[in-house]
C-alpha cells in the first residue's frame, strides 16, 4: 500500500494552522508511537478501544509485544513464528541404480534447509 499523503491546511490563515501541518509532518515522517501498557491484563477495556492497537511488557520475555482490539477482547500478534527444530534423521530411501544419487541429494536439501533456519533464527523471524 503507498504511504498516505495528508492534505496540507493553509499556513497563516488561522492561529492553528501551522499546528496542524506540523502535526502532520511528524505523523508521516516519523515513528508513530503507540500507548505502552505494564501488561497484556493491564491494557484498558477493549470495547472502549475498538480496533485499537497497544503495546504492553510480555513478563516471560524481554520484548514488548503488540495487542489489537476487535471492541469485544484484546489479541495478542504474533511477532515471531514458533520454534522450529533442525532436520536431524537422515533421509535414506533403498534402491538401486539413481536411487543412490538421491540419498545425496536428500542430505545436500537438508543442510540447506538447516542453513536457512539458522538465519530465520538469526533476523528473528523464528522463534530461537
Amino acid at each position: 500500500m503507498a504511504k498516505r499523503v495528508y492534505q496540507r491546511v493553509n499556513n497563516a490563515i488561522e492561529g492553528w494552522d501551522a499546528l496542524v501541518n506540523d502535526n502532520y509532518t511528524q505523523m508521516e515522517d516519523q515513528p508513530f508511537p503507540l500507548a505502552d501498557y505494564a501488561s497484556f491484563a493491564g491494557l484498558p477495556a477493549a470495547a472502549s478501544n475498538d480496533e485499537a492497537i497497544a503495546i504492553y511488557d510480555d513478563t516471560s520475555a524481554t520484548d514488548k509485544k503488540v495487542a489489537v482490539s476487535n471492541g469485544v477482547a484484546w489479541f495478542r500478534l504474533p511477532l515471531m513464528a514458533t520454534t522450529v527444530a533442525d532436520l536431524s534423521a537422515p533421509i535414506v530411501i533403498a534402491g538401486t541404480g539413481d536411487d543412490a544419487d538421491i540419498n545425496t541429494n536428500f542430505s545436500s536439501i537438508q543442510a540447506k534447509i538447516n542453513a536457512l533456519l539458522a538465519v530465520m533464527r538469526v533476523a528473528k523471524s523464528l522463534a530461537p
